[in-house]
């Protein structure tokens, strides 16, 4: 995508991140008490008449099993032979987690709505039909004040499933995660910033206007049965590179990114993605392999980029325009243009450049088949003008078919 475009994508991304926290440190003094009950309920402080605003070093898990021996918690062998806690039901909305450890949990219709994760560590975590958001309809009916849920602060996520969850404008920022897997999940108006990916598979999502910003990917994946929602406010940044092997990584990335706009026929943002993951690939091929992918880029931008055949077109005119000069022309009313090493030493600054517009008016007129005919080939020149006319011909039909498809898109 142009630099230009991406550097105005990613500042307004940031402004969001920033006016969605601000927006959040204004409200939950106001409203974060609400959820506290939410924990008194779970008796996870003994002291119940204490005013809980954060929740430090919460081993979730071990409480949880100490606590909760009714019919919400069970126990289940996992795919994986882990044991998972199964929590049902719960509301744990608004708390701001600190330092808390969750791990071989099974959350079940529990709603996280407006809480903050800081340093969190969720291992081995299924979040099964939880929300992070609330719906529409609801937001209408009982809030007063927005919260985003956040996870921040070097969150760590690892081997976490969130299956039919309602994730919609999270923030995921400074976070890591690794081999997580999202399955049928509104993530709408979501931020991924500063994370460290290093496998991630998508199923059915809803992603449109995500934003990915300044995040390193190791692994993405979507593994759709129908297909996941693109709109054009889909947005993933950059991606950074560290060694030579990441281009492999990284091309196969925007392949994917590309092949989900495709499918959702926003032919604009496909061919932007297409683009980055062409230029991706080109550093990891060798040989003849490069040299046509460097013959493709320099032609039309792999398909994306008129200019680029109109810049190579006119570097050809310019090219065949110095070979007449010394091949030789016969110019109306000048006589024979016709340069060797010991007439070049004789000539004039002025008489080269006169030269030159002459060997250059041919050569365009050469190029695009019009031919006047004031000024005539000869010798080695007649070659040169059947190759010329060739070139000509193919770089204006590519021209026309790469501007005609980036202007119907």
């Amino acid at each position: 995508m142009k630099r230009n475009v991406l550097s105005k994508i990613r500042r307004l991304s940031l402004k969001e991140i920033g006016c969605r926290k601000r927006e959040y440190n204004i409200n939950k003094n106001k409203e974060l008490s609400k959820g506290h009950e939410s924990i008194r309920k779970l008796r996870l402080l003994e002291d119940s008449g204490s005013e809980l605003k954060k929740i430090n070093n919460l081993n979730f898990c071990e409480v949880i099993g100490s606590y909760l021996k009714e019919s919400k918690l069970q126990k289940v062998q996992g795919e994986k032979q882990e044991k998972y806690e199964i929590v049902k039901d719960l509301i744990l909305e608004k708390n701001l987690f600190i330092k808390c450890i969750f791990k071989n949990i099974h959350f079940i219709n529990c709603s996280f709505y407006g809480s903050m994760f800081k340093k969190c560590y969720f291992e081995n975590v299924i979040f099964d039909g939880c929300k992070f958001a609330l719906d529409p309809l609801e937001n209408r009916e009982k809030e007063v004040h927005i919260f985003y849920t956040q996870f921040d602060e070097k969150s760590n996520l690892s081997n976490c499933i969130f299956n039919n969850c309602n994730m919609e404008a999270m923030i995921l920022e400074n976070l890591l995660i690794l081999d997580c897997e999202f399955i049928n999940c509104n993530l709408k108006y979501s931020v991924i910033n500063k994370a460290l990916i290093s496998k991630i598979k998508f199923s059915d999502c809803d992603f449109r206007a995500v934003r990915i910003i300044s995040t390193s990917i190791k692994d993405m994946e979507f593994d759709d049965k129908g297909k996941s929602k693109f709109d054009e406010d889909t947005f993933l940044d950059e991606l950074p590179v560290t060694k030579e092997s990441d281009y492999e990584d990284i091309y196969r990335i925007y392949k994917v990114i590309a092949s989900k706009f495709e499918e959702n026929n926003i032919y604009s943002r496909y061919g932007e993605y297409y683009y980055l993951y062409k230029i991706n690939e080109h550093r990891t091929l060798k040989g003849i392999e490069r040299f046509n992918s460097s013959i493709y880029w320099a032609i039309s931008g792999y398909g994306e980029r008129p200019t680029y055949a109109l810049v190579t077109s006119i570097l050809i005119m310019c090219v065949f325009a110095i070979i007449y000069m010394f091949t030789g022309l016969k110019v109306d009313g000048a006589g024979i243009v016709q340069y060797n090493i010991s007439y070049i030493s004789k000539i004039t600054l002025i008489g080269i450049i006169k030269d030159f517009s002459r060997a250059f008016h041919f050569s365009i007129v050469t190029f695009t088949t019009v031919g006047y005919g004031n000024i005539t080939p000869i010798d080695l020149s007649v070659l040169m003008c059947s190759i010329e006319m060739f070139l000509g011909v193919t770089m204006v039909g590519i021209w026309t078919a790469t501007l005609a498809r980036k202007i119907s898109r």
